[in-house]
């Protein structure tokens, strides 16, 4: 990840050259996993394993955790606000991801904490189910578990994510952000750029090895561009009608206590869905 030299003068921010999932029960560690690694994008169990096989690995991760983030300990009252998340050993040096298990998150630590860099890219393109706020209470639910397990683990260094320094390129992000790491006493962590070439990376999953589907940086962003203009289509429709923004939304009343902030982020969205119905409807009439 490339970060400027003012960010990197600012922030504490550690060279890692690769990243392992937390062992034993305590699994807090997990809302610090990095992104998967750009070369990866795309290529992951549920499209090379295919939907059977991934609706039964993460069903049994549901029945494990009893419905519960296993990261946060929070059970959402809609089933459609728990999610599936697959876990990998990253070794930045040599280029590979090795798929280890699916772990059982509430929607607030995976599409908030987790899914950073897809967070900030679709609020970029004003995506009304990522507006501000939901980017911000995000961001300080994972500072919070951060410092909690810090503290409650003498020694140790649990460190967000460097996609989180990203916000602070935005105007709108940027103080709050600031105020947020600095309430939490946040350390973060990267890996290094180009530590080996695009093309050499590859996704272990079992006992056989994917490769990148993309031949350049020039290729992986044509794609993702393409994929992320149909993404864009297909989240609004399928959440507006599961209700998925309120499920959310209460999801982070309930672990953060945001009420009034919430609500208020809640009558937003749930505007700019009457708004975007009514100029459907429109267009349809002419």
């Amino acid at each position: 990840m490339a970060l400027s030299k003012e960010i990197l003068s600012q922030y504490d921010v550690k060279l890692v050259d690769g990243w392992l999932p937390p062992k034993g029960d305590d699994l807090r560690p997990l809302i610090a996993m990095p992104n998967i690694p750009r070369p990866l994008h795309g290529v992951n169990p549920r499209t090379l394993l295919g939907a059977s096989t991934w609706n039964h690995m993460r069903r049994f991760c549901y029945n494990q955790a009893n419905d519960t983030c296993e990261i946060c300990g929070h059970k959402p009252e809609n089933l459609r606000n728990r999610h599936g998340h697959e876990v990998y050993e990253i070794d930045y040096a040599h280029g590979v991801a090795k798929f280890v298990k699916v772990f059982c998150l509430c929607s607030v630590c995976h599409l908030a904490c987790i899914h950073t860099g897809r967070a900030l890219t679709l609020w970029k393109k004003g995506n009304p189910l990522y507006p501000t706020k939901f980017l911000l209470l995000g961001a300080e639910h994972a500072f919070k578990i951060i410092s909690e397990y810090n503290r409650d683990n003498p020694g140790a260094d649990l460190r967000a994510y460097a996609t989180f320094l990203d916000y602070l390129k935005q105007d709108e992000l940027k103080e709050p952000m600031e105020k947020l790491i600095n309430q939490y006493n946040i350390k973060f962590y990267t890996e290094a750029e180009d530590m080996v070439d695009w093309g050499d990376w590859k996704l272990i999953v079992g006992d056989r090895e994917y490769p990148t589907p993309y031949a350049s940086k020039e290729e992986w962003k044509a794609t993702m561009e393409e994929r992320e203009a149909k993404d864009t289509v297909r989240i609004m429709q399928k959440n507006m009608e599961s209700n998925f923004t309120g499920g959310v939304f209460n999801d982070l009343e309930d672990i953060l206590g945001e009420n009034r902030e919430a609500k208020i982020v809640r009558e937003a969205m749930e505007l700019a869905a009457k708004e975007k119905g009514e100029s459907d409807e429109s267009i349809d009439k002419h």
